[in-house]
C-alpha cells in the first residue's frame, strides 16, 4: 500500500530514513529479497534518466518489511525547493511496491561553512 510522506531535508547534510513496507490490509511485507530504490525528481514525468537523486536502500528486517534509506551531503545538495520522490521495492517475485511517495522539501541551513 503506498502512503503519503512529506520529507523536509536541511541542503547538504547527511540524512537517514526509515520504514515499513505494507500491502493492502496493512500487513509487513516480506522485503528480504527485494531491491529498493530511493528516487527524488523535479517533476513526476521525468525519465529516471532524468532523477536528481537515485539511490538503493538498505533491508533492515525483511520479514517485518523494515528498510533505512541513507542520503549523503553529496545528495542533499539541491537548490532550495521541492520536488517529488517515491521509494520503490521489488521483490524477488518481480512484483514491484510503491512503498511511500510525496513532496521532498530542500531547505537552507543557517550555517554555510565551518572553518
Amino acid at each position: 500500500m503506498t502512503t503519503t510522506t512529506n520529507l523536509t531535508v536541511k541542503r547538504k547534510t547527511d540524512v537517514t530514513y526509515s520504514g515499513t513496507v505494507t500491502d493492502e490490509d496493512g500487513t509487513a511485507v516480506n522485503i528480504t529479497s527485494a531491491t529498493i530504490y530511493f528516487t527524488v525528481k523535479k517533476n513526476k514525468s521525468d525519465s529516471d534518466s532524468e532523477a536528481l537523486i537515485q539511490n538503493s536502500g538498505s533491508v533492515t528486517d525483511g520479514a517485518s518489511g523494515t528498510y533505512t534509506i541513507t542520503l549523503t551531503d553529496d545528495n542533499t545538495d539541491l537548490d532550495i525547493g521541492v520536488y517529488y520522490y517515491d521509494v520503490r521495492f521489488i521483490l524477488s517475485s518481480g512484483k514491484t511496491y510503491i512503498g511511500v511517495e510525496g513532496n521532498f522539501t530542500v531547505q537552507n541551513v543557517i550555517t554555510q561553512t565551518v572553518s
